[in-house]
């Protein structure tokens, strides 16, 4: 019988912190201190510079990021990074929700966003963009707020521009994480575990076998209810 205090309590211990892909969940929740990261996937904008004589860099990206209407105050820090975060651009101004509105084939209505534009000099453009990827980085610093907007996807709830001159090309969203600080989360249409971030111990297998069940434990019983540049 004590065993099983025991065994849940290393399981908290050892899921404390990670990184879990929510880019197919249609919506989660972000604590204080957790943050939604996002990856844009920008190669085609050099593409089509490259056909148009233009620089094969961007120097400004506009960004939004749409979910349902809330009434939340929490701010939140964002942050360009390159894929090996070699180059990082923190944006000065804290963002806030500001209302909007949202059309599309899935959805009509209101909406809140979260946006922002950045201004890039050719150097830091010329190292941010150099892989064709760049992650939105994106840490609450408030209360815990509620994204989605179903029924889309949280990979389809971010749109971005990039823009140069005349031209002017949308970045495609891949993959969405949230660093967590808690240790399991569930996200709306499927389960997800916490995978431990660098440098954390790794779970033992007994421990993930454990936390997995007990998050579809938790679904079959809802389910019966129905800065500037770094180098």
């Amino acid at each position: 019988m004590k065993r099983f205090p025991t065994l849940a309590l290393l399981v908290v211990l050892r899921l404390q912190a990670g990184t879990i892909d929510v880019s197919s969940a249609q919506s989660v929740t972000v604590r204080t201190g957790e943050s939604l990261s996002f990856e844009l996937f920008t190669s085609s904008y050099a593409a089509n510079a490259q056909r148009l004589d233009l620089p094969l860099n961007p120097v400004a990206l506009q960004f939004a990021l749409i979910t349902a209407e809330t009434d939340s105050t929490s701010q939140f820090a964002a942050s360009l990074s390159s894929p090996d975060a070699s180059t990082t651009i923190a944006l000065e101004s804290l963002l806030t929700f500001l209302p909007g509105y949202y059309s599309s084939a899935g959805y009509q209505g209101a909406v809140s966003t979260l946006k922002s534009q950045v201004q890039f000099d050719p150097q830091v453009s010329q190292d941010l963009f150099r892989a064709g990827v760049i992650r939105l980085r994106l840490t609450n610093l408030g209360g815990e707020v509620y994204f989605g907007l179903t029924p889309l996807r949280l990979s389809q709830d971010l749109y971005g521009s990039l823009s140069g001159g005349p031209l002017s090309v949308g970045a495609i969203t891949g993959p969405v994480t949230l660093e967590t600080l808690g240790t399991l989360r569930s996200a709306h249409g499927f389960a997800v575990a916490a995978v431990p971030v660098a440098g954390a111990p790794e779970p033992a297998t007994g421990g993930l076998a454990f936390a997995a069940g007990a998050v579809l434990v938790a679904l079959s019983a809802q389910a019966s209810r129905t800065s500037r540049t770094g180098r």
